[in-house]
């Protein structure tokens, strides 16, 4: 699908999701006492189709946890990776040895959503500066289906529209461990969330 994203616009939404992923990835860094290195952030207008296959290439036990934000830019923010790495995370913060963890349980679940709200607890903090006067948030979710799970993210009809993806990776490379970060956005919202960005930008430099 063609970009209806100006190049000036990808800079702008670019430097955003930098300076937010920056500060996500310190907090992250600082609570598991490990080095993270961060991608360059990809900004996109798609449909949901195409967003399914960018979740991939996780296609063995992949693992979605995300929020659905509710405020004049309605999105989702949404962490993606394999199984196999996010019990890397509970293996890590639980204090056992890696690979101690074979599958989701009560035990390390809990402990997935919390290291998932963390760094989308950034996120939440700068869209409120950003967009919102007033943020409603859904409970954390998790789904071992992201392609399925898209059809619950919040937005209506969601096969017959396109939407803004800001898509980042963090990489924990001690442990060959990755996390995609999304921000999905309705597409018919990208200027007023230019217009803001352009306004509050101050509000999250780092």
């Amino acid at each position: 699908m063609k970009s209806l994203i100006g190049k000036q616009e990808e800079i702008i939404l670019k430097d955003t999701v930098k300076n937010i992923t920056k500060i996500a990835a310190q907090a992250l860094s600082e609570t598991i006492n490990k080095k993270i290195e961060l991608s360059e952030p990809r900004i996109k207008i798609i449909s949901i189709k195409d967003l399914q296959k960018d979740f991939y290439p996780y296609e063995e036990h992949p693992i979605a946890v995300w929020m659905f934000l509710k405020n004049q830019t309605t999105n989702t923010i949404l962490l993606m990776s394999k199984e196999e790495n996010f019990l890397k995370i509970a293996d890590i913060l639980l204090h056992k040895e890696i690979g101690y963890y074979k599958g989701l349980s009560n035990e390390n679940i809990s402990v997935i959503k919390q290291i998932c709200e963390l760094i989308a607890g950034y996120f939440i903090d700068a869209e409120i500066k950003l967009f919102a006067e007033n943020l409603e948030f859904k409970k954390t979710e998790v789904s071992v289906n992201p392609s399925k799970a898209v059809e619950y993210f919040g937005f209506k009809d969601v096969y017959s529209q396109t939407f803004l993806v800001l898509e980042t990776l963090i990489k924990i490379k001690e442990y060959d461990l990755e996390i995609k970060i999304f921000l999905i956005f309705k597409s018919s919202m990208k200027d007023r969330i230019i217009e803001l960005i352009l306004e509050n930008q101050h509000l999250i430099s780092v």
